[in-house]
């Protein structure tokens, strides 16, 4: 484990492209189960390097970590977005199932971001958009979701914190 975190650290954009690469090609054979260290490790200078692994395996070896790949879609500024948009376009149809559980599984996902990302970088052009239209209404509103769960989250803490000095 410690050799894999010390590889995952030579990703970052601050290291030679020389130490990155061999980086990269000896994380190509990391297992199946380890995957998941590859995103968004701690650093976002590794960030750029941990996609490149993570397009290199291709699908169907990424299939266990696409949800989690898809949250790297939040915010299309972060480094690697762009790669792991690319993959996630790569794989088409079979890709519906796990962005249809994401926008039902995960209201506090930042919608508008996450939409964009879909909607620019995977959906289009044509591999998607029967679902993009099936689902519009869930889309629009999945951030109202996510703040009204805030709000009743905030409630039951006030409730919890005057059952305090009640009791």
């Amino acid at each position: 484990m410690q050799d894999l975190n010390k590889l995952i650290m030579e990703l970052s954009w601050n290291n030679s492209d020389e130490m990155r690469e061999r980086a990269i090609e000896q994380l190509l054979f990391i297992k199946d189960r380890d995957m998941h260290l590859l995103l968004q490790p701690n650093g976002k200078d590794l960030w750029d390097g941990a996609a490149e692994v993570i397009t290199r395996f291709g699908y169907p070896r990424i299939k266990i970590i696409i949800p989690m790949m898809l949250e790297w879609l939040q915010d299309m500024n972060w480094p690697g977005s762009e790669r792991i948009a690319q993959v996630l376009n790569s794989i088409g149809n079979p890709l519906v199932p796990y962005v249809q559980a994401v926008m039902k599984d995960h209201p506090s996902v930042p919608c508008d971001e996450f939409n964009r990302g879909v909607k620019e970088l995977i959906y289009y052009p044509e591999k998607f958009r029967k679902h993009l239209e099936e689902n519009k209404v869930a889309s629009q509103y999945c951030n109202h979701k996510s703040s009204l769960q805030n709000y009743l989250m905030e409630i039951e803490e006030l409730r919890e914190e005057l059952s305090d000095f009640t009791s």
